[in-house]
């Protein structure tokens, strides 16, 4: 089972997707719950017992629950793992990633600036985005999205030089532009930009590896552990085996539990590594709450099921 929660236009929304570990590439969206409230670990565990009864399973056959980290989702694993005997509740190794891209991007903020800025003197104006035609458009980071802020940086450490006289170049003395000719004059840039390329590249491919729903749990766990992440500025490998110890996909990897058989330890191995299959289920759901269409109360719902498990079918 994988759950989040997501608010979109001004909406809470609760999903969850269910599937078997026997196939583990494929996930089904069983309910797209509209909270009146945020979540909180009563809520989450509540809803995800009552999919377990409405669905007929066995107790002991609910053996895995894909979250991110957030402390009222640990909170409901916490609670369930009481009531189902041999549930893992592991947390999504892509938002650990990511997690560690937004410290990358808070340890260098002479970087993070040029990429603010360039983006906000680009987003709006095409005749400016046109100026970049030969080196591509200035990245567009969004920063809930897993890596795209270090895909960003790898664009500057490239481009530096033309992005440098592009916008020098440009002459209408607004604010934007002054920020951002402010953001290419600290004497630290390039540096900074070589250090992110050669010290992180590795995540960054990691991340983008772990969007893919046939990205085992087995494979992102050793890759996780193996990162070559050169001086490491940041300390992101002695984070990343921190969090590892706490997340039970550690418990998964070593078979700590003697009360599960070697069989299921392989079923969860070869498991989905992240919740990126909820996140494609809420993209979704964004698009049918789009403002030129008129859904009755409560539709929503079930058009997204309907559209969410056709195209898992069709694969």
């Amino acid at each position: 089972m994988v759950v989040d929660e997501s608010e979109i236009d001004e909406k809470k929304f609760l999903n969850i997707l269910v599937g078997k570990m026997t196939v583990p590439e494929t996930t089904y969206i069983f309910n797209c719950k509209t909270l009146s409230k945020s979540a909180d670990s009563d809520i989450v565990t509540g809803e995800i017992d009552d999919a377990i009864h409405c669905l007929g399973i066995a107790r002991d056959h609910f053996c895995l629950l894909m979250t991110d980290a957030a402390t009222y989702m640990t909170a409901a694993g916490n609670l369930l793992k009481k009531l189902y005997p041999k549930l893992f509740h592991v947390t999504c190794l892509a938002h650990l990633l990511h997690n560690c891209a937004m410290k990358v991007r808070a340890y260098f903020p002479a970087v993070d600036d040029l990429i603010e800025r360039v983006k906000a003197l680009t987003v709006k104006n095409k005749s400016r985005r046109a100026l970049f035609s030969s080196i591509g458009q200035p990245p567009q980071p969004v920063v809930t999205r897993w890596a795209s802020w270090l895909q960003a940086a790898f664009y500057y450490s490239k481009n530096l030089p033309e992005v440098r006289r592009i916008v020098e170049n440009l002459g209408d003395g607004s604010i934007l532009l002054q920020r951002a000719k402010e953001a290419l004059k600290p004497q630290t840039l390039s540096a900074q930009l070589l250090q992110i390329e050669e010290q992180y590249s590795d995540l960054a491919n990691i991340v983008l590896k772990m969007e893919s729903s046939r990205y085992t749990m087995g494979q992102a766990y050793e890759d996780a552990l193996s990162l070559d992440l050169g001086a490491d500025s940041c300390a992101i490998k002695a984070y990343i085996q921190q969090r590892l110890t706490k997340n039970e996909v550690t418990c998964i990897m070593s078979m700590g539990r003697d009360d599960i058989s070697p069989h299921l330890y392989k079923l969860f191995q070869n498991s989905q590594a992240t919740s990126a299959s909820v996140e494609r289920s809420f993209s979704i759901l964004k698009k049918i709450l789009a403002k030129d269409r008129n859904f009755g109360e409560g539709h929503e719902k079930h058009y997204l099921i309907v559209k969410y498990n056709n195209a898992n079918k069709a694969q």
